[in-house]
């Protein structure tokens, strides 16, 4: 058996990882403001309504392989012999969502604006293009195997949600 040497790894020996990651992304969106003066009478009130719809399509190769007798080709090297490939990765997964936002403000003068609001943030998912899925991919789908919808899973992180919501004053105390 080989043992590393104390102080490093064995002369001549690395590993080159290459990922990639390529988004196709649309998005639709709107917003429609109420004076709900005109509507019921409320002086100075405004409701806001809106939302986003975004699609993030996410295609992603990783391959991670290690070398003997110099550097990768990717770093120049032209004798070196490919010993082992620890991930070699394809995956591809679209992310979709609406978010919506709504607001009311009250207007009771020219100088004073409350207000109120909620909206929704997304960011989509992808795929981890630094991953080496061979010796750390588990069994995720429990079907007593890992294979390629366990590497997949291992490679995958979900979308991220999140929710904001505000109140405030605006005001105009002094003219300047």
């Amino acid at each position: 058996s080989l043992t590393p040497p104390p102080f490093g790894p064995l002369p001549g020996l690395n590993a080159n990882t290459t990922g990639d990651v390529d988004t196709k992304s649309w998005s639709v969106f709107g917003d429609l403001t109420f004076d709900l003066e005109e509507i019921f009478g409320l002086s100075g009130v405004e409701l806001a309504v809106g939302g986003r719809y975004t699609s993030d399509k996410r295609s992603s190769t990783v391959l991670r392989q290690t070398y003997v007798g110099g550097n990768s080709p990717a770093l120049g090297g032209t004798s070196s012999v490919v010993i082992a490939t620890t991930s070699d990765f394809e995956g591809e997964k679209t992310f979709t969502d609406f978010s919506p936002r709504v607001s009311l403000s009250w207007s009771p003068n020219p100088d004073h604006n409350f207000y109120a609001s909620y909206s929704q943030g997304f960011k989509g998912g992808s795929f981890d293009p630094r991953g080496q899925s061979s010796s750390v991919t588990v069994d995720f789908d429990g079907d007593g195997d890992v294979d390629g919808d366990d590497i997949f899973e291992f490679f995958l992180f979900e979308p991220e949600e999140v929710d904001s919501y505000e109140i405030g004053w605006k005001s105009r105390l002094a003219d300047g």
